[in-house]
């Protein structure tokens, strides 16, 4: 059952320490459990707390062992029940109004384009996401398409994430490559939102693909209500004419996510980008040219400048908007585990310093980390991204017109590079990093 974002920003704060418990109806949780000794016994779970679970014996004698004394699929079971009691633990809050007539949208929809109040020449889609209520205010994510937002559809690849972590969204219609007017679109529509939609400030970030990830770029360079960045198949060069093209210049707490195809004809310029940009902000390339990426790097990529912007924020429900951020993530680290082990890695490293104010979800977090940092995959992937930094520190310092030209040297050292990675998707993306784009 996946866990929402805006259906737990209300986490009760007696949860802050301690542990919590799990009563098991008379047959539920009988099961046998199995000790690394390899001892077992049947018995059904009393209490789980955040190291540690008491169970009881078909007599009724109850007893207490540490979760590490424990097999790991026992293990992975007290995993999904702990986070099932935290869920069970949530108060529900007070609802307001499920759509915003004056601008015909509805949760769960895309709307119609909208006109902006001050600007009727700008204009944008906009979507709340499945939960949305006016009781209260949102995170917020603009969109900007490099072709413009001609239809929705840009919106389409958000909107999943956007549900489960609850935040709305907006598309400018007309910010678009080669377009004179992109800047005051894209403006008129971020002044738009604020003003008429719950969102909060401090908790927007931007987003886009191409010339629409320049534009993201742009926004934050100019709006201190922007202090995240997910640009797809970008560098952080920005224009409003080509003529006038240069680096953003952002703030120091700007925090950038960067998502581009292994041959996108902006790998050069993303990767010099992130040279000058804080060691947390990531560059993560994925198989493809200069596309967009797919769902689950995209929902990856969102969920991490979201996490970004919760860590400094002071928002009246931000220790609330924060504890469920981290439920969430913790559940979709544990998606990742079977498939991905270093992707489940970053995040339990990332989200045990997370500042929760939650000392079970921290425990969490570190007996995830615990778990998979085990799967000698995920350690072969940590030398794979180290060697993916290395090739494009070798062969990705000329910018563009270089990087389109075959180069053997850039080819040889990728397939040597990519050898002891054959068994990872890293090695794929080492060797097509050594092919032109």
């Amino acid at each position: 059952m996946r866990v929402y974002l805006l259906e737990l920003w209300a986490v009760l704060l007696f949860l802050t320490w301690g542990s919590w418990f799990v009563m098991a109806d008379d047959e539920e949780l009988w099961r046998t459990w199995t000790s690394t000794a390899g001892t077992s016994i049947e018995a059904k779970v009393v209490r789980v707390g955040a190291t540690d679970v008491t169970l009881e014996r078909r007599d009724g004698v109850k007893f207490t062992v540490g979760w590490e004394q424990l097999s790991a699929d026992d293990q992975k079971l007290l995993a999904e029940l702990s986070l099932e009691s935290l869920k069970s633990s949530l108060v529900s809050e007070t609802k307001g109004n499920t759509s915003i007539e004056s601008l015909g949208a509805t949760a769960g929809e895309i709307s119609g384009p909208i006109l902006c109040a001050a600007n009727s020449e700008a204009s944008y889609f906009l979507y709340l996401p499945v939960g949305f209520h006016d009781g209260r205010e949102w995170p917020v994510c603009f969109v900007m398409a490099a072709g413009g937002g001609k239809s929705s559809k840009s919106l389409d690849r958000y909107t999943a994430i956007a549900d489960r972590l609850g935040i709305v969204l907006a598309l400018s219609v007309e910010s678009k490559n080669g377009f004179a007017g992109s800047d005051a679109a894209m403006r008129s529509m971020v002044d738009d939102v604020f003003e008429r939609v719950p969102v909060i400030e401090g908790l927007g970030m931007s987003t886009g693909m191409s010339g629409g990830g320049r534009m993201a770029y742009l926004l934050a360079e100019g709006d201190n209500r922007i202090e995240g960045v997910l640009p797809c198949g970008a560098g952080g060069g920005v224009y409003i004419e080509a003529k006038d093209f240069r680096q953003a210049v952002l703030r120091n707490s700007t925090y950038v996510y960067s998502l581009v195809g292994t041959n996108c004809f902006n790998r050069t310029g993303a990767y010099q980008t992130h040279q000058k940009l804080p060691e947390d902000c990531r560059l993560r390339f994925f198989p493809g040219k200069h596309t967009w990426a797919k769902g689950p790097v995209l929902d990856q990529g969102v969920a991490r400048v979201l996490g970004a912007l919760l860590e400094g924020a002071e928002h009246e429900t931000a220790l609330a908007l924060r504890q469920g951020y981290m439920l969430t993530m913790l559940e979709m680290a544990g998606d990742m585990v079977e498939a991905e082990p270093w992707e489940a890695a970053y995040w339990a490293k990332y989200l045990e310093s997370f500042p929760s104010g939650n000392q079970v979800l921290t425990e969490r977090a570190s007996q995830l980390r615990q778990q998979v940092e085990s799967d000698p995959r995920v350690g072969l992937a940590q030398q794979a991204e180290r060697a993916i930094e290395q090739h494009a520190g070798s062969f990705f310092e000329v910018f563009y017109t270089e990087d389109k030209k075959e180069n053997p040297a850039r080819k040889a050292a990728a397939e040597k590079a990519a050898e002891p990675f054959s068994s990872i998707p890293h090695g794929e993306l080492i060797l097509l990093l050594g092919e032109k784009c």
